[in-house]
C-alpha cells in the first residue's frame, strides 16, 4: 500500500499544532494567577465558544487526515507540489506561533483578558502587526486547505475562524487602549494590526 506522504504531514502538524496550543495554554493558566481588568471576564465567558470553534476546526482536519473519503465530495483538483508548499508553509507559521509565544512571554493569555502586571509587548512579530497569533493563525487556516485540496475544510476553517477572530481585536483593542493610553495609540498609528504597514520594522 502506497504511502499518503501529504496526509501524513497534514496529521503529524495538526497534532503538533494542538499539543503546541495546550502547552501554551496550560502556561496562561499558571500565569492568570493576577486579578484581570473590569469586564474581561464577561467577555471572555461570552467567547468561550472559540474553543469550541476551534474543536470543530481541528475534528474536520482530523477526519480528513484520517477518512478522507468522507470528505472526498470537497477535493480540489491540485498539483502536489502545491499541496506540499502548503504543508511547507503551516510548518514556517508553526515555528511562527512559537515566536509569538516567546515574545508574549507571562503576557500571553487564553481569554480576551491582561494580568495586572500586562505589559505593552513591542518585540519579535509585535514590532510589526499588533495581532501576529491570529495573522498566522489565517495564514494555516488557508494552508492547511491547500494542503488538504479540499474547499470544504477552506470554508469550515475560513468561517471559524474569521468572524471570531475580528471580535476579539475590536475587544482587545479597547482594552489595550483602556490600560496603556497614548501608548498604545500610537502603536497602532504606526503598525497594523493583522499586516504591515509601508515603513514598518524602523521603529523600536
Amino acid at each position: 500500500m502506497d504511502i499518503d506522504w501529504i496526509r501524513l504531514s497534514f496529521a503529524f502538524l495538526i497534532m503538533f499544532h494542538t499539543l503546541a496550543r495546550t502547552i501554551l495554554h496550560n502556561r496562561a493558566s499558571n500565569w492568570e494567577e493576577s486579578s484581570k481588568i473590569e469586564d474581561a471576564k464577561s467577555f471572555s465567558d461570552k467567547f468561550r465558544g472559540f474553543g469550541v470553534y476551534t474543536l470543530w476546526f481541528t475534528a474536520t482536519c482530523v477526519i480528513w487526515a484520517v477518512f478522507p473519503e468522507w470528505l472526498r465530495w470537497g477535493a480540489i483538483p491540485l498539483p502536489d507540489w502545491f499541496r506540499w508548499a502548503g504543508i511547507a508553509t503551516i510548518a514556517m507559521c508553526e515555528a511562527g506561533l512559537v515566536w509569538v509565544g516567546m515574545a508574549l512571554g507571562p503576557n500571553f493569555n487564553g481569554s480576551v483578558r491582561l494580568n495586572d502586571d500586562h505589559q505593552l509587548v513591542l518585540r519579535g512579530p509585535y514590532r510589526w502587526v499588533r495581532h501576529p497569533m491570529y495573522s498566522i493563525t489565517n495564514v494555516i487556516v488557508v494552508a492547511l486547505g491547500v494542503a488538504s485540496a479540499n474547499w470544504a475544510l477552506l470554508l469550515v476553517g475560513l468561517s471559524t475562524y474569521t468572524v471570531v477572530i475580528l471580535l476579539r481585536i475590536s475587544k482587545e483593542e479597547m482594552m489595550m487602549v483602556e490600560r496603556f493610553g497614548s501608548d498604545y495609540i500610537l502603536y497602532q498609528a504606526r503598525v497594523g494590526a493583522l499586516f504591515p504597514r509601508i515603513g514598518w520594522g524602523k521603529h523600536p
